[in-house]
């Protein structure tokens, strides 16, 4: 599958986030894990989502929650963290979640190609959830400096 690689300057989007390390072969475990745990604190505290789920992959850790309207305070293990901001390699991936990994190569390699260098952080903004697996969109950004 090809993808149009683009880039963007993105603005940052407050996240209600629960953090993690992350391993290889356990990256959607502990990213379901945390969201879950961001979706708990969503619903018991009042703080309002638009329903998009956010992983923020950081070097060490990751980042994982709900996107919402306002900042708020961080309550135990949940932080309301901000996206990143700036110059950004984009591509929309419609298709199921399995093949993301093809994504993050295609973006990597066209950086390479392209002389841009990655920053170090990565992001995906996961569409509202479809049943069919064709339908589902996932934003997948990488940060560029």
């Amino acid at each position: 599958m090809g993808y149009t690689v683009t880039v963007q300057q993105v603005k940052p989007h407050w996240i209600a986030a629960a953090r993690g390390g992350y391993e290889k072969g356990r990256v959607s475990a502990t990213m379901l894990g945390l969201l879950g745990v961001a979706w708990d604190f969503i619903k018991r505290s009042g703080v309002k989502s638009d329903g998009q789920n956010v992983a923020i992959y950081r070097r060490e850790w990751m980042e994982a929650g709900a996107r919402v309207f306002e900042k708020f305070e961080d309550a135990g293990e949940i932080r309301c963290v901000a996206t990143p901001a700036g110059p950004a390699a984009m591509v929309v991936h419609m298709g199921p979640y399995e093949l993301l990994g093809d994504v993050h190569k295609a973006i990597r390699e066209w950086c390479a190609a392209n002389g841009r260098e990655m920053e170090g952080t990565n992001w995906e903004i996961y569409g509202h959830h479809e049943e069919d697996p064709a339908r589902r969109r996932t934003d997948v950004f990488y940060l560029l400096r």
